[in-house]
């Protein structure tokens, strides 16, 4: 029988070194406004890592991929060196590897010149990536499968990771039929000697939100579907994940059973956080916390939380973006290709975009109570402190939580109340494109929005799953 045993859950660290400054970095530089805070990755990084060698952290670090941001040669070298004092400080380290930490043609390495424009520097070849991170879990391991470069480790007694690189060596992601027969054989030798199987990869194999595989499907595992039916039937009970940078934990059915995916933030990111996992094996029941990065020093937010700082950044390029979408179409799509939005997908439904981003930035709560007043019950004594309210601060503030998860708006509000009598009646509008929605994966605009604003049942941050 399994004991109790505690690790750490780390994802996408996405480590730019400031060598890639190539004229030099310069401390006074701000931040560009992005969803990785990159320019800070070093201080974010080794702040992380200090903190779990000091503080009363687990002796076990698993980060699952994307451990560069583009795989920069200096990146990889100094993340080398930060995941080499884990382990001179007493942790067990365990890393998969994906397709930023290796050169691929559709993902050019590039570095910032004096002009902030970019310039090729030299980048990690896939041949190369044992030689950087063959000594964190894939060297000592149980057993290896090298072409995709997975590999299975003892974590503890009881516990033997599963860590699956799902990269293919390209920029598809899944396994091949090879790794997926030997996943198997591994799968069932654990459990014939009474272990509990954690699993690890870097691509979601249940999408972190309804929306996601609308826009994003081709960033999902391939086969995502049928692979975690099987992951369900070989007696995986959950697998964690990282790639989305959305702090999320979702379930699926599968035969009666529930099958979960542990989704991590980008450390480097909105929003800063990992996680701490307990698992009581006898229980069969694990106990998730969420940490979130703060205070980090060396960076200079303005006496706000790194959370909130990073927060203000992100929600900066979305406002922009917005106003982009309507009126500069071109830098629109540049942004959404961050957010997992490829151009294609993009320019497929301009019309979409632009209609939606036009219609957000003109509208406010007063305008959207005077559509929905009678079903909604809000009053007008209600209203006074909202009616010239932009509903564009509300809606970035629910698009955000794509990100940080747990909506967290509460339902005796007004803001909640307007909101859901308006898509309600939106659901009613749409009611003739119903099939077109489920063709690609929503069941109806409220049930895809709504977590969004308040979500109910399990967190994402801080959670308790039986499994």
């Amino acid at each position: 029988m399994a004991s109790e045993f505690s690790f750490t859950v780390i994802s996408d660290t996405h480590y730019f070194s400031k060598k890639n400054w190539v004229d030099g970095y310069k401390k006074e530089l701000k931040p560009k406004n992005d969803q990785l805070f990159f320019s800070a990755s070093e201080e974010i990084v080794n702040y992380t890592f200090d903190s779990l060698c000091k503080n009363d952290t687990p002796q076990t670090v698993l980060i699952s991929g994307d451990l560069t941001y583009n795989a920069e040669r200096t990146s990889a070298e100094e993340m080398k060196k930060a995941l080499l004092s884990l382990k001179q400080n007493g942790k067990k380290v365990y890393v998969i590897t994906s397709t930023h930490d290796y050169y691929t043609p559709h993902m050019p390495t590039f570095g910032i010149n004096k002009f902030g424009e970019y310039v090729e520097v030299d980048s990690v070849k896939r041949e190369e990536l044992l030689d950087y991170y063959g000594e964190f879990g894939y060297n000592d391991a149980l057993s290896v499968h090298e072409k995709s470069m997975s590999y299975v480790s003892q974590l503890s007694e009881g516990y033997r990771l599963l860590a699956l690189n799902d990269d293919y060596g390209d920029p598809d992601c899944g396994y091949s039929d090879d790794c997926f027969e030997w996943v198997k054989k591994q799968v069932l030798k654990a459990h014939n000697n009474g272990q509990i199987v954690i699993a690890m990869t870097h691509h979601p194999l249940i999408p972190p939100s309804p929306v996601f595989t609308a826009v994003a499907k081709g960033d999902m595992l391939n086969k995502y579907e049928l692979r975690a039916g099987q992951f369900s039937e070989m007696g995986i009970d959950f697998i964690f994940t990282g790639h989305t940078h959305m702090h999320n934990i979702s379930s699926t059915e599968i035969n009666g059973k529930k099958f979960y995916d542990i989704s991590t933030a980008a450390l480097t990111g909105f929003p800063p956080f990992y996680r701490e996992i307990h698992i009581d094996g006898a229980k069969r029941k694990m106990d998730i916390k969420t940490i979130r990065v703060d205070n980090v020093p060396g960076i200079d937010t303005g006496n706000i939380t790194l959370t909130d700082y990073t927060k203000n950044l992100f929600l900066g390029t979305v406002s922009e973006a917005l106003y982009n979408a309507e009126h500069d179409y071109e830098k629109f799509k540049d942004f959404a290709v961050g957010i997992s939005i490829p151009k294609d997908t993009s320019e497929k439904y301009k019309f979409v975009f632009k209609s939606a981003a036009k219609f957000l930035n003109r509208l406010t709560f007063g305008k959207v109570w005077r559509f929905v007043r009678r079903s909604s019950g809000v009053s007008k004594d209600e209203m006074r402190r909202l009616y010239n309210k932009k509903v564009v601060t509300f809606a970035i503030d629910i698009a955000a939580n794509l990100y940080r998860g747990d909506g967290n708006t509460a339902k005796s509000s007004a803001e909640y109340k307007i909101t859901y009598a308006l898509l309600k009646k939106a659901d009613k509008l749409a009611k003739p494109f119903s099939a077109k929605l489920k063709k690609i994966g929503l069941t109806s605009i409220s049930e895809t929005v709504l977590p969004l604003v308040c979500k109910e049942g399990m967190g994402d941050a801080d959670a308790e799953i039986c499994f």
